[in-house]
């Protein structure tokens, strides 16, 4: 008997759909040029807006929502508590005509009774403004690979983020940069050209840039016949009126460094080492300063999927007030990343350990701890939050001792576009908050719900 042909089904073309990134301008939805309009999903229906009849110019559009409940018990280490809802919406659109590029992005941010110091913080509230906004389109060059120039306002994420992230989580408005960058590729390196000057948020007023300028190259490949990865990297930056440790006036820093790393999702033991040096001048008084990290991690691929790591940072800090900066800048790093997420510690004047381990319950939940220990690097230097900020003033004690911190997380998903976290904090001080007479304790808790499209 003869098959029935009739009840045969026509292959379908099946891609590889990006997952929400946090930079949705790094998701590539292209692909979805080749499948008929009949067999697209209905989110695929505004990720490929064809805009010519060829399919080559198309439109993609997109958002992300965000909801956290934050409360807070010894807010920096002072008698502050609070709780407060922090919320953001940030709808894009990325048109693609022929090699020409257009990206943009808007923001809108709230915080509803913050009534801890500072109030509502600027990188946490604005009632709409531009993100993001560049223009894109590649430049050939001889027969080599061709440059990507982009122009326009950026937000960048570099590496782990140890020194160049949109720190997305501590606050509720992500960095972006009024800038210039480029991108290309030569003998296997992928490399990343920029200069830019640092946007402020100002809720009812348009953000713009206010002078403090930064500028690099970063460089990474694949190391031939490894499945590890190197990374690269020279950056300076320049800003007005700065001070560290009894130093002050304008900073010219420049930053150079690399890391050698293997990501965790390709092999059972991992690791990330990174380092770099700085020098420049703050005022009259030269720079020299530097870091390093180091993280080593074991993934199982039997039942709950574990992962237990072991990481150390160290952070140069300043041995005497005044004359040369011996404090390490941390840049524009992302949050909560190495060194906890309540903040109070930031990648200045520190030396740090710290012990992990996650599971996975199912597929889309999974639980993590991880616990730091603190030290300052030199007892004659501040202790930086992680926004840079001395939060507790050199010279307030002879103890080195920072304190130590417990992060507790349950992460979950729906879909591929929904998520939770729900996370627990606590911070343990000692010596160093007692000689400076502020509390010792700082607890913090969260629930947050995104939504990506």
């Amino acid at each position: 008997m003869p098959p029935l042909l009739a009840l045969q089904e026509t292959p379908v073309v099946e891609i590889e759909r990006p997952p929400p990134r946090y930079l949705r301008q790094d998701e590539d939805w292209s692909g979805l040029r080749v499948i008929d309009d009949s067999k697209l999903r209905w989110q695929d229906r505004i990720k490929f807006v064809p805009l010519k009849q060829d399919r080559s110019f198309y439109a993609t559009f997109g958002g992300h929502a965000r909801a956290r409940l934050e409360s807070w018990d010894g807010f920096v280490f002072q008698p502050n508590d609070d709780q407060l809802v922090l919320s953001r919406i940030v709808p894009y659109a990325d048109l693609h005509l022929g090699q020409l590029r257009l990206f943009g992005e808007l923001v809108t941010a709230r915080v509803a009774d913050r009534d801890l110091p500072g109030g509502a913080r600027s990188q946490d509230q604005d009632s709409i403004d531009i993100l993001q906004a560049f223009a894109e389109i590649p430049i050939g060059v001889g027969s080599g690979e061709p440059i990507d120039l982009r122009a326009g306002r950026e937000t960048f994420d570099m590496g782990d983020g140890r020194l160049i992230g949109p720190a997305p989580f501590g606050r509720n408005i992500a960095r972006s940069w009024n800038a210039i960058s480029a991108r290309t590729t030569v003998s296997d390196w992928n490399w990343t050209g920029f200069w830019g000057e640092l946007v402020v948020p100002v809720d009812g007023d348009l953000n713009r840039a206010r002078g403090d300028q930064f500028w690099g190259v970063y460089g990474t490949t694949n190391l031939e016949g490894s499945t590890s990865r190197a990374d690269t990297y020279l950056l300076g930056r320049e800003q007005p009126s700065v001070a560290y440790n009894g130093s002050a006036g304008n900073e010219e820093r420049y930053t150079g460094g690399g890391r050698l790393y293997r990501d965790p999702a390709r092999r059972q033991i991992d690791f990330d080492v990174e380092a770099a040096y700085q020098l420049g001048q703050v005022g009259s008084s030269d720079i020299s300063a530097y870091m390093i990290a180091a993280e080593a991690g074991y993934s199982h691929d039997g039942d709950l999927a574990p992962r237990a790591w072991i990481g150390a940072d160290h952070a140069s800090g300043d041995r005497s007030p005044g004359g040369d900066v011996e404090t390490f800048s941390q840049l524009f790093p992302r949050g909560h990343r190495h060194l906890g997420f309540i903040d109070v510690v930031g990648r200045q004047n520190i030396l740090a350990m710290h012990i992990g381990m996650s599971i996975k319950l199912n597929k889309r939940l999974t639980l993590a701890a991880i616990a730091h220990t603190f030290r300052l690097s030199d007892s004659s230097d501040a202790l930086y939050n992680a926004g840079g900020v001395p939060i507790i003033p050199a010279g307030s004690s002879t103890s080195r001792r920072v304190g130590d911190e417990i992060d507790l997380t349950v992460s979950t998903k729906f879909g591929s576009n929904t998520s939770v976290l729900l996370g627990y904090s606590h911070f343990f001080g000692g010596r160093l908050q007692r000689d400076a007479g502020l509390e010792e304790t700082v607890r913090f808790f969260y629930l947050s719900l995104s939504y990506s499209l």
